[in-house]
């Protein structure tokens, strides 16, 4: 795409998401809100998961499954699968909340939970990307249709089971060493999901060991964003002029 615009190669440099820099809410606060949330600990592993109604609109629209298997009943039928198999209680974790109900993750989440045999819980306060970012750390896999849902898992040493929708992220996937845990919304159904979800559960100490080697250096990738702009801005003339050429464009 960049070398359509017209940008040579030496001046992309690839960098990866701010996401990957986040630190999550202290402790005590995470405590909290589990509390409040009735989510009980000590107990079963939690699976988290992110799912969002732009995730079945591309199932409905691009998986030859999808008239036969709603996707609704379909992920609900794969979590249940996946309780049983594995011992785990479902969490959904709404990672967006607005602006409009449209873009509530809490809906369709309910109406998952709703469809599932298990019990299942929802998130279902408000709350920042730090607070979001350390329940999802206390999960023992994730199950992530949001981008930066799946980005909190990760660079919190938690393996990810991604369900995917456009080019990002398979990328992501591949950047931390997961590219085998990625369900594509086009060829979605029950048994990939559950497959991908047992292998992560019983690979998982192998999968943690993997993130947490890769995690310093795709953290170093995200702040070369920061050090790029430091140098842009530092470098930029008191009047306005065209960039010069030896300038980079940060692409993560």
């Amino acid at each position: 795409y960049l070398a359509t615009l017209g940008l040579h190669s030496e001046r992309v440099e690839l960098t990866a998401d701010l996401a990957f820099l986040l630190e999550p809410a202290p402790t005590q606060r995470v405590d909290a809100i589990l509390q409040a949330e009735g989510v009980r600990f000590p107990g079963p592993p939690l699976l988290g998961v992110s799912v969002s109604q732009l995730m079945q609109s591309h199932y409905q629209r691009h998986n030859p499954r999808a008239d036969a298997t709603p996707f609704v009943p379909m992920l609900a039928a794969a979590l249940d699968e996946a309780a049983r198999r594995l011992g785990c209680r479902v969490l959904f974790v709404s990672h967006v909340t607005g602006p409009s109900r449209t873009k509530d993750d809490r809906l369709i989440s309910r109406s998952v939970q709703r469809a599932m045999e298990t019990p299942a819980q929802v998130l279902e306060g408000e709350y920042g990307p730090q607070e979001l970012k350390g329940v999802i750390s206390r999960c023992h896999v994730f199950l992530g249709s949001r981008m930066h849902a799946n980005i909190a898992a990760l660079s919190s040493t938690v393996p990810v089971v991604a369900l995917a929708y456009s080019h990002k992220t398979p990328g992501i996937m591949q950047l931390v060493g997961q590219g085998d845990l990625v369900c594509p919304a086009a060829s979605l159904g029950r048994d990939d999901i559950t497959a991908k979800l047992t292998c992560a559960w019983e690979q998982h100490e192998e999968r943690t060991r993997l993130l947490a080697q890769r995690l310093p250096r795709i953290r170093d990738r995200s702040r070369r964003n920061i050090e790029l702009i430091e140098q842009l801005l530092h470098d930029q003339p008191a009047t306005p002029s065209p960039p010069a050429s030896g300038r980079s464009i940060a692409s993560s």
